[in-house]
């Protein structure tokens, strides 16, 4: 079977690896042309056009920054004289709204969209282990498509119809996010009092205060100050705006997610969206 993969990017590509250690043939798309290049070295394939893209395969899955891209993405692999897209898997982090929407759009059209959020990080992507969210419809999931969604991730779980799995992706934004902007406020105060950091993380790691996203950021980026990242985080500050838009719209309020909101949006303001999230660290050793 061959797989279109639309968005070569840090996740993308890793996904469409693992696609091909899977046994697919996978037809990569992306709109930096050197990322189609270098994916064909490792055994993709490769198309002239999305027009083409979606006259190939019937399978396609895209990894994309936002909902505006994915409509456009769309648009083009419609757009040949006898596309044969049947089935969208939507891997982007989108709005509620928007993922509801171009479902209903693409059912109009006999086409099975499912919004397909991923969590786990480029080491997720890289090993097949990422938690996939899933919205659309389940029969087609379960019978057609799940041997693909396991190529790509461990934990594959269905939520209902579309939009519900971008639902949950964003509160898991909202955990993930909230969640550092506090630990780089306690690793401030940690290093203002001049305390052991390596015992301190080790006693961390086997007490309340754990989470995986401790493990995970504090002894690469926020221990060491290491504010060199190569996604940066404007991905993570389009998240929270949608996650605020979507408390918005079920008039629920999140304090806690708006005070570490204008921490990033003030770090991006001042120049530092390509740096890693930590770099907030920065703004709090200033007292605000």
């Amino acid at each position: 079977m061959k797989i279109g993969f639309i968005g070569l990017g840090s996740m993308g590509t890793r996904m469409a690896r693992c696609l091909l250690k899977a046994g697919y043939e996978v037809v990569g798309f992306n709109r930096t042309k050197e990322k189609e290049e270098a994916f064909a070295k490792e055994g993709g394939l490769r198309v002239s056009s999305l027009e083409e893209l979606g006259e190939t395969c019937e399978t396609v899955v895209a990894c994309l920054p936002n909902d505006s891209v994915v409509r456009d993405m769309l648009r083009g692999l419609l757009n040949g004289k006898n596309p044969r897209l049947k089935y969208f898997i939507d891997c982007s982090t989108i709005d509620v709204t928007a993922a509801e929407e171009i479902g209903a759009e693409m059912r109009a059209k006999g086409i099975f969209y499912f919004d397909s959020p991923v969590s786990g990080g480029p080491k997720g992507a890289e090993e097949g282990t990422l938690t996939i969210m899933v919205g659309g419809d389940e029969d087609v999931l379960q019978n057609t498509l799940m041997p693909i969604y396991r190529a790509m991730g461990k934990n594959i779980l269905y939520f209902g119809e579309n939009g519900s799995a971008q639902k949950i992706k964003l509160i898991n934004q909202i955990l993930t996010w909230v969640n550092h902007a506090v630990i780089c406020e306690a690793a401030v105060l940690a290093k203002k009092a001049h305390l052991d950091e390596d015992k301190m993380y080790d006693c961390l790691m086997t007490s309340f205060g754990y989470s995986r996203v401790l493990e995970v950021t504090y002894k690469s980026h926020i221990q060491p100050e290491n504010y060199s990242n190569p996604t940066g985080m404007k991905m993570l500050v389009k998240d929270l705006k949608l996650a605020q838009k979507f408390a918005q719209d079920y008039g629920a309020v999140l304090p806690m997610t708006d005070t570490a909101m204008k921490l990033y949006n003030q770090a991006i303001a001042d120049g530092h969206s390509e740096e890693d999230q930590c770099v907030i660290m920065e703004q709090l050793k200033k007292g605000l």
